[in-house]
């Protein structure tokens, strides 16, 4: 099922924070379809308010995290926070559909629609690897501009 989140709904998403006993691969060393969709619901909850402390709970702390295949990848928590928080997204700029398309192992793959008020709409492929705590150790991002 696909996910919707609208910044101007904050209930969408919820406060509460990101809950890791409730994601199974803790336990069996396998990530499950419902475990990404735990993880997913806390990277939206980080994504709208920019917060230090929720983003690296996502992460390993040497994570490594690509924006492309062409960009210079951030490393560890202080370079993902630093370059996160540097994008400037702000809550109500954007809004985020998804949907978990694949999950094997510790792969979770997710497709999703980012539509942003002044840079137009994109399409994006996320590969998530995950330790096994449950926080991502490799994230890779693709994303396309939709043509006007």
């Amino acid at each position: 099922a696909q996910q919707s989140f609208d910044q101007h709904d904050p209930s969408r998403v919820g406060s509460a924070a990101l809950d890791w006993t409730r994601i199974s691969f803790q336990r069996r060393g396998l990530m499950k379809k419902a475990d990404v969709e735990i993880w997913l619901k806390g990277y939206v909850k980080a994504w709208k308010n920019n917060s230090p402390k929720d983003i690296a709970k996502l992460f390993t702390e040497d994570a490594y995290y690509s924006t492309g295949p062409f960009d210079e990848p951030w490393i560890g928590h202080e370079a993902i926070i630093d370059g996160w928080v540097g994008l400037g997204d702000q809550p109500s700029d954007w809004s985020f559909d998804y949907e978990v398309i694949a999950v094997d192992g510790d792969l979770g793959v997710m497709h999703g629609t980012t539509i942003y008020k002044s840079a137009g709409t994109f399409s994006n492929i996320w590969l998530m690897r995950f330790a096994k705590d449950g926080r991502c150790k490799d994230f890779r991002e693709w994303f396309v501009r939709k043509r006007d």
